[in-house]
């Protein structure tokens, strides 16, 4: 099966529980204020970084081994850690709840502090779950599972609300059932598994064994993990602390809207470009890599030049009057989302080839520079000059990443001159056609004429620019099993 069709599979439901989730947030806003948002960003911000610590990123190296039982083992570090993790994060819960006053925000802390130790608990299990269907390349079952946990998530968070729950302890309660929910679930298709896992980890010496052999992925991608997770989490509290909880909120609403496309993107993209890059020539990979940008850049470059301009001028009315500003932070998020969910993915290129220290060097350098640039920023207490700042550092290095991934990769850096032409020739004809249009009174108007030009240039690019052979190219070339 090609790439291609690997891929399709994949986002199949993907791009379902993505369109859900975009769709979902004008309810939500309307449901939850800024600022409970704000709390809930600082609690996926702690399960994220928790999670590092919680597999070792030993779930990453799951697809590699040829035998199943040294992927089982891997899956049996995975479930130990998991349950240690829950253990530790009980154990502070408690210290936590002795510590604090009997006051009305009690509850909250309480939900806050059990819901990332349970959360942390189940998100083993679902590391597990698709780091098993990617080995066993059911990628149709991945994007569903995606599907299903967006709705889940998002129905128990409208659901509490109509039972007469709210604020941040809804929001958080409505994800910690909704993720149970769906483990519970996938558990049915991968049953065979915790059987072999279970006795897996009845056996010590096949574990310590799994963690020698793949102890690469530990000793380079938990500091990779670390330094990724935590720019985010630290962006997002200095902002939170210097700028007000709103902003914070605001600030993380902005980043999860221009944010969708690279999530569809890479969930679907990143897991069958890493089996595709362990297996393929790298000259074909380095192919296939840019032409997938060159694409992503077609689709993507015109819609997020229309949320640069247009953005405050329909935002803040789709989202409601609690959210007034929010259209300014989209506008000025657009641009390092649009760089990064076109090029995202490659980052697997740095595992297949084994250049992690590069990739980590990489990372690390770019988190101090951000944190400490957009931390500056935010201590004025301005936090649409965090977001400038922010967005500027993240396009800059964007752009430079993509250029030393190629590079470091091994390959020719000639594929990506096409991509990067198309690039400059859509984002500036699309800039100069958003700006005039904005002498128009009405937005309906402009986003009719925005429409109608987007699809003129897709089928334009598809009929005469070579679009349909770059997609033959990438669906019809069948990949080794």
């Amino acid at each position: 099966m090609s790439i291609g069709k690997n891929i399709l599979r994949l986002t199949a439901g993907s791009s379902v529980a993505q369109v859900v989730q975009l769709l979902s947030l004008p309810l939500l806003t309307r449901l939850y204020l800024p600022e409970a948002f704000g709390i809930y960003t600082l609690f996926l911000g702690l399960i994220a970084v928790a999670s590092v610590f919680s597999s070792l990123k030993y779930d990453t190296a799951v697809v590699l081994p040829p035998r199943d039982a040294m992927a089982e083992s891997l899956c049996g570090i995975v479930a130990v850690l998991s349950v240690a993790t829950f253990g530790v994060a009980l154990f502070a819960v408690a210290l936590m709840l002795i510590a604090l006053p009997a006051d009305g925000e009690r509850l909250l802390w309480i939900v806050f502090g059990v819901g990332a130790a349970v959360s942390l608990l189940i998100g083993g299990a679902q590391q597990i779950i698709l780091a098993w269907l990617n080995r066993v390349r059911r990628y149709g079952l991945m994007g569903l599972y995606r599907l299903m946990f967006v709705l889940a998530t998002v129905g128990c968070q409208v659901a509490l609300v109509q039972f007469g729950y709210g604020g941040a302890e809804a929001l958080i309660a409505g994800y910690v059932i909704g993720v149970g929910f769906v483990v519970v679930c996938f558990s049915v298709p991968t049953y065979d598994l915790w059987p072999r896992i279970v006795r897996i980890v009845g056996r010590p010496r096949y574990l310590k064994l799994a963690a020698c052999r793949y102890s690469r992925f530990p000793r380079f991608m938990i500091p990779y993990g670390l330094s990724s997770t935590l720019r985010e989490r630290l962006v997002h509290f200095f902002i939170g602390t210097l700028c007000g909880v709103a902003d914070l909120g605001r600030f993380a609403m902005a980043a999860r809207l221009v944010s969708a496309p690279n999530n569809f993107l890479y969930m679907g993209i990143s897991p069958v470009m890493y089996a595709h890059a362990a297996q393929e020539a790298r000259e074909r990979v380095a192919q296939d890599g840019a032409d997938l940008v060159e694409l992503a850049v077609m689709l993507l470059a015109m819609p997020f030049v229309f949320l640069i301009v247009e953005a405050p001028a329909f935002i803040d009315i789709l989202m409601g009057d609690e959210w007034h500003g929010l259209g300014v932070f989209v506008s000025i998020l657009s641009v390092p989302y649009l760089i990064l969910a076109c090029t995202s993915w490659l980052d697997r290129l740095f595992d297949a080839y084994q250049i992690q220290r590069l990739a980590l060097r990489l990372d690390v350098g770019f988190t101090i520079g951000l944190v400490v640039l957009t931390a500056a920023a935010a201590a004025i207490g301005d936090a649409l000059l965090a977001a400038v700042v922010f967005a500027i550092v993240f396009s800059l290095y964007e752009a430079f990443w993509t250029w030393i991934t190629y590079r470091a990769s091994g390959f020719a850096l000639a594929v990506l001159r096409r991509p990067l032409a198309i690039a400059g020739a859509v984002g500036g004809g699309s800039a100069a056609l958003f700006v005039s249009l904005g002498a128009l009174d009405s937005l309906a108007t402009r986003c009719a004429i925005g429409l109608a030009a987007y699809l003129a240039l897709v089928g334009t690019y598809l009929a005469v620019a070579g679009g349909i052979l770059k997609l033959r190219g990438i669906f019809a070339r069948p990949l080794r099993e």
